[in-house]
């Protein structure tokens, strides 16, 4: 893909992974009601993609004639988890779950099997606590739960293609196979980066984390071209950007520590590349490049490539501005969409392969692929399987 007509880019995350056990258990209305009842449980509405998410199913649901209620955890699981145990209480058809802490997902699903009937997961892959704390690969083993997002590893792979598609893409602002090219072929590149984390320990931030730097290098290593990741600092974070500027400015505060542009000659100890777990960490390094080096301030040809994740409104502010160099979008609308089909199913008594035929179909209207597969105990998922990507051009001039 030529970058001759592009400023930056974002990578659209368009597709979600569907993961179907045991469709067709469903439990009467609420006697005090004669509408379905669905209730949507989200971590925060404050998160930009889980309050887009979150909202859009609400209002798809209503538009459809549900009686919907949205749950705001505001980030507390506890609160959560009370929030939960009062809808199954009052009576509720159907839970929508964006879990506020991963660990409590089997805790979720079986208070909705002994209350008869169904949980939805979506955007956070719930995994069992027993294992240690490793993402249950093989999912739940109960049968009224599924599960609507992308697997935690997955968004890593595309942010590892999207890091080696900028660097080594000719026409990119950040294609540094030209310096290869003008030097002796044979020569080893270095490229030093800082890994800004989210939260070590939480399965999404770890799986982003270890995946993008993975699927780099495996890239890398195909191209035929001498290139190296080398890390310099990898920082947890805790997802608070607050945390990622001022490491980024305590680290520039150091002397021997510098920034320039990928060099096969000169590069040792210089910062070339920062990678973050989601948009507001890139942003808050970008900020201290720019405060501390005057980096990344707009000037293209005085910036270094900057990977985040989520396309949140501040991101793209940072692409428009040729400040922040790529990032990877979710399309919440398409995915409430998938939601809302996964609903109707339900609440009609479907199975799953009407089910997947409801999907099939608004596959092809929104002409975007939805993968739908089974997660049962004994199977693992090829993540480039369940999720599709597509790039999307974003600030062309």
């Amino acid at each position: 893909m030529k970058f001759s007509i592009l400023k930056t880019r974002i990578m659209a995350f368009v597709v979600a992974s569907i993961i179907l056990l045991g469709v067709g258990m469903l439990v009467a209305c609420s006697q005090n009601d004669d509408k379905y009842r669905v209730d949507i449980f989200v971590y925060a509405t404050s998160d930009e993609y889980g309050g887009s998410l979150s909202n859009n199913t609400e209002k798809l649901l209503k538009d459809a004639g549900y009686n919907v209620q949205l749950h705001d955890a505001e980030w507390n699981p506890d609160k959560q988890m009370t929030q939960i145990e009062d809808a199954l209480t009052r009576g509720t058809n159907l839970m929508l779950v964006a879990l506020a802490d991963y660990a409590n997902g089997t805790t979720v699903a079986t208070k909705a099997k002994e209350a008869g009937i169904k949980v939805i997961f979506f955007i956070r892959e719930p995994y069992d606590s027993g294992t240690n704390g490793i993402p249950n690969q093989n999912g739940l083993t109960l049968d009224n739960t599924l599960f609507v997002g992308a697997r935690n590893g997955v968004a890593g792979n595309m942010q590892g293609e999207l890091l080696v598609d900028s660097l080594t893409t000719e026409g990119s602002p950040y294609y540094i196979e030209k310096e290869l090219d003008d030097e002796d072929n044979e020569k080893e590149i270095t490229i030093n980066y800082i890994l800004l984390r989210g939260d070590v320990g939480n399965p999404a931030a770890d799986a982003r984390s270890n995946n993008v730097i993975a699927k780099a290098n495996e890239l890398l290593s195909k191209s035929g071209r001498k290139i190296k990741l080398n890390a310099i600092e990898s920082y947890d974070a805790k997802w608070n950007d607050a945390n990622a500027r001022k490491f980024m400015d305590d680290w520039f505060a150091d002397s021997k520590n510098g920034v320039q542009k990928p060099s096969a000659t000169d590069n040792a100890g210089k910062l070339n590349l920062v990678i973050g777990n989601s948009d507001a960490l890139v942003t808050a390094a970008i900020d201290s490049l720019t405060a501390s080096k005057d980096f990344n301030n707009g000037n293209i040809g005085k910036s270094i490539l900057t990977i985040g994740m989520d396309a949140d409104i501040k991101g793209k502010q940072y692409i428009e501005s040729d400040r922040l160099g790529a990032t990877l979008s979710l399309d919440s609308n398409f995915n409430a969409k998938i939601i809302v089909e996964m609903v109707k199913n339900i609440s009609a008594g479907g199975d799953e392969a009407s089910m997947k035929q409801q999907l099939e179909a608004l596959s092809q209207e929104d002409k975007k692929e939805i993968i739908v597969s089974n997660h049962v105990s004994g199977t693992t998922i090829n993540g480039d399987r369940v999720v599709e990507f597509d790039y999307e051009k974003y600030g062309v001039k």
